[in-house]
């Protein structure tokens, strides 16, 4: 079957940001090679990474970047070396994904009873306070003979993120069918698919051109015979208490028992483009040994694998699973199901060919398989399968489906000529910044560490920059960072983190395109003129409050004291287009104090995330969510209340045309407001939903398998 559209778009992404290059002397980047860790050399570089870690530190806020190469492993990488206590505020930036290659020996892990990540991010101290660690473009390489070896083991809090990274486990070439063994069974495989060129069927590949061919046959004859031991447990490991909010974009995990796998109740995590392929017992785990189900919202999956590619092991009546736009093929056949919800979860435009069902809810002994090579849309709530959405004006039960957009990319300009370094000065740095920003020619402006910035002012983007960035210091104040129109038609802000009470605010005023990622800021909202675009990704903002603009916000963390901007809501969209993807609050900072407003005929779509209750009272009248003459939807979001009982009584408010009804029934988590036709908004479907999904998934194969038989 082909893949949706959304997956070749995050191909060509991961293309054009390769090559991450910096500017010499940067205080918040250290380079492993000034430590000793070079590549290509043949020398074991664990003890001089770790070295480099422990030089920056567990909370520096610093990046630790790795030029391409290969950097031969033997041993565990720890950010805080010597123990992983309270790991925070820690990045490692690789050149490349295709570039940079961290490669574990073979025969370094061997236990399976004691497993072992290789890039450990985990803490045993202070629960949920591993506060913005950050991974992107490298590729871990696990070679053969590692049966105690667990990729990357991740953890992050409030904002946190793995951008275009690959974790592989190699196998012995020539063992097509991953027993360990290269034997007859492997050239009966590489027979049957010889001349192959699609894709999608990868066993026999060994040398990974694309197609079964001669030179796989040779592969195989010089191999013949060679065994291995294959028992990695997990690719990527997010098995940590309360792990998360955190955003996972453009990540492929090839071979392992289980490609992902995460657990507990809060605090959300959200995909987009995963990619998982050749794992022996699931692809993705939510709820692994008899824990909690995790929140887990993924855009963009797509498999090729003979087990089930998402496994919810746990019954659980917590809206814990949502999946949209989802490509995954069983090239050998199985009967199990492609995707195993275990309860209450939401899925649109999935298709999947060669599993026994495609998706399966269970619930309170109640199965629910749907067999369908294409599911357009499915729900489920506790016992109640299928059975819509809640309403209370009569209208279609189901979802708005709202276009999400990939995130636009940003080229940055040439570090050596077109940046600018700042450090910071004393008192308010709004002046010098806004000189930077001011210089022609410049496209990227740094605010480099170790101390932090003030911007009490109004900073002004414009002119020809593209970005501004913040590498090893915080970025805190009263003032405002404003966009207006310039050169660029999209400018991004990246890692501006300020204190938790002390962030500035964001004001669109523009056009064109605004980005914001991996950043703490105090509220975005936009002006009359500011009707561009613009995109949250990995965001903690205490409000929002949008009008007429189209807005696209994938895992954003809510966590206001107060009503600082007077909306009476965490997020208020007013005659805009708002397409949440992982949303997750906390500390309501008033009684009378909403999560989502939408009004003016706006329309608001939020699938999956974390409604924390865990501070604050409610109002006896106060919804969770206030729909004023306007289109709502909710879908697979949880409720966690825990232990306080300051849960909202009322879920939704809905006033349309002067009449106001209220719900506070049972399905708490799937709700649809509608004051027209969908269609009516400019990111609606136009074409019907039947329609699209027809269209969405072409016969283009992808590009992105990486086989694991590498070597």
């Amino acid at each position: 079957m082909p893949f949706p559209t959304c997956i070749i778009e995050s191909l060509e992404r991961r293309r054009l940001l390769s090559g991450v290059t910096f500017p010499a002397g940067l205080y918040g980047v250290v380079d492993v090679s000034d430590f000793g860790a070079i590549p290509n050399d043949g020398i074991d570089d664990t003890n001089a990474i770790n070295a480099a870690f422990a030089a920056i530190g567990a909370n520096s806020r610093r990046t630790l970047y790795f030029p391409d190469g290969v950097y031969d492993i033997s041993g565990q990488l720890l950010p805080e070396t010597g123990n992983f206590i309270n790991v925070k505020r820690t990045s490692l930036q690789g050149q490349s994904e295709d570039g940079t290659i961290l490669r574990l020996a073979a025969g370094t892990f061997t236990d399976a009873a004691d497993t072992t990540p290789v890039i450990d991010y985990r803490q045993n101290n202070n629960v949920a306070q591993a506060f913005h660690n950050h991974i992107a473009d490298v590729t871990l390489e696990v070679m053969p003979d590692n049966a105690g070896a667990v990729g990357i083991a991740f953890n992050s809090n409030n904002s946190g993120s793995i951008r275009r990274v690959t974790i592989t486990e190699v196998r012995v070439p020539g063992d097509a069918d991953g027993n360990g063994t290269v034997d007859l069974a492997d050239f009966g495989i590489l027979r049957a698919n010889f001349g192959t060129s699609d894709a999608a069927v990868t066993q026999g590949d060994f040398n990974g051109d694309g197609s079964v061919d001669l030179a796989d046959f040779g592969i195989l004859r010089a191999n013949f015979g060679a065994t291995e031991t294959i028992a990695a447990p997990v690719g990527l490991d997010l098995f940590v208490a309360e792990n998360g909010p955190l955003f996972i974009q453009d990540v492929t995990v090839n071979g392992f028992d289980v490609g992902v796998r995460t657990v507990d109740h809060i605090n959300s995590q959200t995909f987009e483009h995963l990619a998982l392929h050749h794992q022996r017992e699931a692809g993705f785990v939510n709820g692994a040994n008899g824990g909690g189900r995790q929140a887990v919202a993924i855009r963009g999956l797509t498999s090729t694998n003979d087990v089930t590619v998402f496994d919810a092991r746990r019954e659980d009546p917590d809206p814990s699973t949502l999946i949209v736009e989802a490509d995954v093929r069983s090239p050998g056949g199985t009967t199990e199901p492609a995707i195993n919800t275990g309860g209450s979860s939401f899925v649109r435009d999935v298709t999947a060919s060669g599993f026994g069902s495609s998706v399966e809810q269970k619930w309170d002994a109640k199965l629910q398989s749907l067999g369908d090579d294409v599911v357009a849309e499915a729900s489920s709530w506790g016992s109640n399968q299928s059975d819509g959405f809640a309403t209370l004006f009569d209208t279609t039960e189901t979802s708005l489906d709202l276009e999400i957009r990939d995130t636009p990319r940003v080229d940055g300009g040439d570090p050596t000529s077109e940046w600018i370094v700042l450090t910071n000065g004393p008192g308010d740095d709004t002046a010098a910044i806004q000189a930077a920003i001011d210089t022609p020619g410049i496209k990227t402006v740094v605010l480099d560490g170790p101390s932090g910035f003030d911007i009490d002012g109004t900073l002004i983007l414009r002119g020809d920059v593209e970005r501004l960035v913040a590498f090893g210091g915080t970025v805190s104040g009263d003032g405002t960072i404003r966009l207006d129109d310039g050169a660029a038609s999209t400018v991004r802000i990246d890692r501006l983190y300020g204190n938790f009470n002390n962030s500035v605010a964001i004001e669109h005023n523009a056009t064109r395109t605004l980005v914001v990622s991996d950043s703490g800021v105090r509220s975005y909202t936009n002006t009359a003129a500011g009707t561009g675009d613009v995109f949250l990704e990995d965001v903690i903002v205490r409000q929002v409050d949008m009008a007429n603009q189209n807005g696209w916000f994938k895992q954003i963390n809510m966590e206001p004291p107060g009503d600082t901007l007077g909306t009476g809501a965490y997020f208020t969209n007013d005659g805009g287009t708002a397409s949440i993807l992982g949303l997750k609050t906390e500390y309501r900072g008033s009684a009378s104090f909403t999560f989502i407003h939408t009004l003016g005929g706006g329309s608001t779509e939020l699938l999956g995330g974390v409604l924390h209750l865990n501070a604050g009272t409610w109002a006896a009248d106060e919804p969770a969510f206030r729909v004023t003459d306007a289109n709502f939807g909710l879908a697979a979001v949880k409720r966690y209340d825990p232990g306080v009982n300051n849960s909202p009584t009322i879920l939704v408010t809905e006033t349309q045309n002067g009449e106001t009804r209220q719900y506070t029934g049972g399905k708490q988590s799937y709700f649809i407001a509608r004051s027209a036709d969908p269609a009516a908004s400019s990111l609606a479907p136009t074409s019907g939903l039947d329609a699209r999904v027809a269209s969405v998934f072409s016969t283009q194969a992808i590009d992105d398998e990486r086989s694991v038989f590498v070597r």
